[in-house]
């Protein structure tokens, strides 16, 4: 039984070793299935084995498992990974100490109700070995036998009673109400003025202090501003006690005079005893004077052991220290743990609030009796305790019979270890055991589980004596929290997203949805949305200057975001799509120069052709041979040996063809994409245009806006500079400082940058102090960022056909010809004089039955946006005018969008050049700061400087489900870092 104990509480700070939860902010303002290769335990009765037939885990391997593969300090972690191994009964061996697991739920119920008559917990030397050498008296734990069957029949008296647990109501409530004083003091004191270090060790200190004041009967001062020297020793004592239990445990005993952790370990011991034995003594002095002056002896609980028993000093001394420390871990821990799983669901949180608010209105202080009316309390209590429980493995020796377990027998003097924790994680028993469900243990007629799948006060006549008292300080303790606090986890943290586009506020919403309280967005531009650019210059129905479509339905969580919302149009009909070559349809016109308009299978020959090797691009189907090559260069190699490229019009469609992948790239020219990188991109399935709703894509921005409390995002902020790795000063403990163009500094302990890759390009040498790691710097250039813009013109009447849903424009002598191109790039700035050749041509738009779209992508764009709209109309129209011959009027209104020229932006979206690793340079551009093999940041805190946004994305660049994922990526970041922390705050 001691290794059982010493395995699970393992001291950190006095409390039971499970990885503890975070930081928490109060704001309210009023089965596993074994491996196959296991044999499961037969229970049929002719066929009885022995326990020499179970799995056995040996010394050297538990040890191994220990300290090598990091276990001891994930012990519970161990008994799921071992049932997963050896199924749910094996045997474990350490040293001379043999134990049987038991790891099913069934094999549990089947060990406990055949409990002996005094049941034994076996091996307890290690907490005698004290008492012994100092004469004191067992207590409930280390008793055994009939002894033990005396002493807590005796203790069992006004303590394990419900009602007679409640008269220790107000005793508890005057404890709760100096936590919340002494939480509200440390919080105005602190440099901050709203942070409180280290939660866990606060309401480890308010749980001795309330089962200090029951047993001592009497007041120790964990909760004052100065905690009473002999109180603080005390505390120490409890932790050295448990730090050094386990490896004295482990260790054999001749290594006690070598080694210092058996003589830290008694000093522990020596420390409890001595402050305990001083409060006894003290009361039993007041009890005699009493006695000797002939007035009536009054008291609780200590006063009835004291008086009204049998029981001598050294038994109440052993007695009365056992009790001490198995009630402040239950308490503390478990309260620790419900409020962060709490915090990390506000629908719970909810629920319970709206039930305490109902049975304790107002200010009113809730009293033991009024518990029985707050069930979901409980529930809430009993879900955290199978969670987390505060033991979780335990153990029992069947001391006086024989027993057949599992259809295996058992010699008596077997000991048993019960597995707590992988049991209340077996999912047969606890569907979804990861969540927290407090609904499960609900009497409202649903079927509950099996009562054994968690007891965490154990079973029978040997469960814990202190279980009422316990429970009553949780709930009094936490329905008090829930009625005055909002409770959240990781608040403290200080995290600023740069940009407010789709990457920046789904994080920031991701963020806020996890209970992070001090988020700041810093937004360049006069307007939230980055790239999306939503307007209605043209009345009331949309226009989008940036993103148009959400790519792809399944799997894509904008999609299912949209549609959640209601956000997606419904009418299909009245869908514009862009006419690519995998979209051409008979409705798409096609003209040369001569104003012939193509022939729609010719048209759509070619186009699958051009399909069909793109498709081989992204499917990585490519042959070596074209594995450095750009997409222009494999394109045309093949299409060379098409006859379609000896046709009269087959190598002018290629040409549009080329043109019009550009806007799908992002690219000044195909020869400037890489053929083999293309096969990182995923396309998700479900139809490439997907339409937005009269709202438009701002209405997707909206959304995730909403979710954001009012001044988190703040616009026209430009940042000049973020400074990281900071060293904690003074006046700021932060260690990033971001400091925007017009003066204002914001400090951070986080940073989440979402600024386009263009932007990056052109600032991030002097935005970063530090600079850059040379991977992220080099990723920032290698990868390419181009520019896609529109050219909206609007007519006071339709000119083109009712069947026409675009006019494409096929050049004689395109600029995705190769002789072109490569003339373009050796005559310098000629190509600016053919810039509209770069046009594709103009679609229809939705809802705007007199608005053609034109697509320019590259060089050519950028140079379009320096141009005056009213110039660039008036191309426009001459080249609708020469393609088609019809009667083209002068346009009513000129829309263009400017990206390139964007100062904040400075292009559309990412392509991989040719030579360039893009999953390399995708990834090293996601890499947070500092990076973990960076040179003098070793000890620096972590995710300093988080990256965002479709550049970050290996799989979906260009996309705006790229960026939006991305975001929350970077969210998740932080909050599995704090969820993977001790809790060491709490704020306001």
């Amino acid at each position: 039984m001691v290794v059982c104990l010493a395995q699970s509480i393992v001291q950190r700070s006095g409390r039971w070793l499970l990885p503890l939860p975070t930081a928490l902010v109060y704001t309210r303002g009023a089965g596993g299935t074994p491996s196959p290769s296991v044999a499961q335990p037969s229970t049929s009765q002719d066929k009885i084995r022995t326990e020499d037939d179970l799995p056995r885990i040996k010394t050297r391997e538990m040890l191994y498992r220990l300290y090598v593969q990091g276990y001891y300090k994930r012990l519970h972690e161990l008994q799921v990974k071992d049932k997963q191994l050896y199924g749910p009964m094996y045997k474990i061996g350490i040293g001379s100490i043999n134990s049987v697991a038991l790891n099913s739920v069934e094999l549990l119920e089947e060990l406990l109700r055949k409990d002996e008559r005094f049941p034994s917990r076996g091996d307890m030397s290690l907490w005698t070995e004290y008492r012994d050498l100092r004469g004191i008296g067992y207590g409930p734990f280390t008793e055994e036998g009939v002894k033990w069957y005396n002493l807590r029949t005796v203790l069992n008296k006004r303590m394990l009673h419900p009602k007679e647990s409640v008269q220790y109501g107000d005793v508890v409530n005057e404890v709760v109400s100096d936590l919340i004083k002494r939480i509200y003091h440390l919080r105005r004191t602190s440099p901050t003025g709203d942070r409180v270090n280290n939660l866990s060790n606060e309401l480890y200190r308010f749980s001795l202090e309330g089962i200090s004041s029951i047993l001592f009967e009497t007041r120790i001062g964990c909760l004052e501003e100065e905690i009473p020297v002999e109180t603080q020793h005390f505390i120490d004592s409890i932790a050295q006690m448990f730090s050094y239990s386990l490896p004295v445990a482990m260790l054999p005993k001749w290594s006690r005079n070598i080694l210092p952790f058996y003589g830290r370990y008694m000093a522990g011991w020596e420390g409890i005893f001595k402050f305990s034995v001083k409060f006894i003594e003290m009361k039993m002095e007041a009890i005699q004077k009493r006695v000797d002056t002939n007035q009536e002896v009054e008291g609780e609980y200590l006063t009835y052991l004291l008086s009204n028993t049998k029981m001598t000093n050294k038994e109440v001394y052993g007695s009365i220290a056992e009790l001490l420390l198995a009630g402040v871990d239950t308490t503390s821990n478990t309260m620790m743990w419900a409020m962060y799983l709490l915090s990390r669901d506000s629908n719970v949180q909810n629920t319970l609030y709206q039930e305490v608010s109902r049975c304790i209105p107002g200010d009113n202080i809730p009293s033991a009796q009024d518990v029985n009316c707050m069930p979901y309390l409980k529930a809430v209590i009993k879900e955290t305790l199978r969670m987390y429980p505060v033991v979780p493995l335990n153990s029992r020796i069947m001391a006086e019979k024989d027993v057949i377990i599992g259809g295996h027998f058992f010699p008596k003097k077997t000991s048993f270890t019960m597995c707590h924790y992988a049991i209340s994680q077996d999912e047969k028993t606890f569907p979804e055991p990861s969540k927290f469900k407090p609904e499960r243990w609900l009497r409202d007629g649903r079927v509950r589980p099996n009562p054994f799948g968690s007891i965490p006060f154990g079973f029978g006549v040997r469960g814990c004596v202190g279980r009422r008292i316990a429970e009553l300080e949780m709930y009094l303790a936490l329905s008090r929290e829930t009625a005055h606090c909002r409770m959240s986890p990781h608040s403290a943290a200080r995290v600023v997203v740069v940009g407010a586009g789709l990457a920046g506020l789904s994080a920031a919403s991701t963020l806020v949805k996890a209970g992070f309280q001090h988020i700041q967005v810093l937004e360049a531009m006069d307007r939230p949305g980055g790239r999306v650019y939503t307007t209605r210059p043209f009345g009331q129905n949309v226009i989008e200057l940036g993103a148009n479509w959400i790519h792809g339905q399944e799997a894509n969580p904008l999609f299912l975001l949209a549609q959640e919302q209601g956000l997606l149009l419904e009418e299909r009909g009245s869908a514009s799509i862009m006419c690519l070559p995998g979209s051409v349809t008979p409705r798409d016109y096609f003209f040369r120069e001569s104003r012939r308009q193509l022939p729609v299978d010719e048209v759509e020959q070619v186009c699958s052709f051009f399909s069909g090797l793109t498709s081989r691009a992204f499917e990585s189907e490519l042959e070596p041979r074209h594995s450095s090559q750009s997409l222009g260069g494999y394109l045309d190699e093949e299409f060379a040996q098409s006859p379609l490229a000896t046709s009269e019009d087959g190598p002018r469609v290629f040409e549009w063809c080329k043109r019009s992948e550009c806007t799908d790239e992002a690219s000044s020219s195909l020869y400037e994409v890489s053929a083999s990188q293309l096969g990182h991109y995923v396309a998700l399935e479900g139809g490439f245009f997907n339409s937005l709703g009269p709202g438009g894509y701002q209405a997707l921005a909206d959304t995730l806006l909403d979710n954001l409390p009012p001044g988190a995002v703040l616009c026209d902020r430009p940042v000049h500079s973020i400074h990281w790795a900071l060293q904690e000063e003074k006046n700021h403990t932060c260690p990033v400082r971001v400091l925007c163009q017009g003066g204002q500094c914001f400090m951070a302990d986080h940073v989440i940058v979402t600024v386009p890759l263009g932007f990056l390009k052109e600032i991030a040498v002097a935005m970063f102090e530090p600079a850059l790691p040379k991977s992220k710097a080099d990723a920032i250039e290698r990868l390419g960022f181009g520019t896609v813009d529109k050219i909206y013109l609007r007519f006071e009447d339709r000119f083109w056909p009712h069947d026409c849903a675009g006019i494409q424009l096929v050049w004689d002598a395109g600029p995705e010809d190769e002789e072109v191109y490569q003339h373009s790039q050796s005559e310098g700035g000629a190509w600016r004089d053919m810039w509209y050749k770069k046009i594709c041509g103009f679609d229809t738009v939705a809802r705007h039955p007199t608005v053609l779209c034109g697509w320019i992508t590259g060089r050519e764009a950028q140079h379009m946006e320096s141009l005056d709209e009213k110039i660039v109309g008036e191309v426009c129209v001459r080249m609708l005018r020469s393609f088609t011959g019809w009667s083209v009027p002068e346009p009513a209104q000129v829309l263009m969008s400017k990206w390139g020229s964007e100062r904040f932006v400075r292009g559309s979206y990412t392509y991989p050049p040719p030579g360039v690793d893009a999953v390399r340079e995708h990834t090293a551009l996601a890499a947070p700061l500092p990076l973990p093999c960076e040179a003098g940041y070793s000890q620096a805190k972590p995710l300093q400087v988080l990256f965002a946004g479709e550049a970050t994305h290996a799989n979906f660049y260009t996309t705006t489900h790229g960026a939006y994922m991305t975001g929350i990526r970077e969210a998740q970041r932080l909050i599995d870092l704090y969820a993977d922390s001790e809790p060491d705050s709490y704020n306001e």
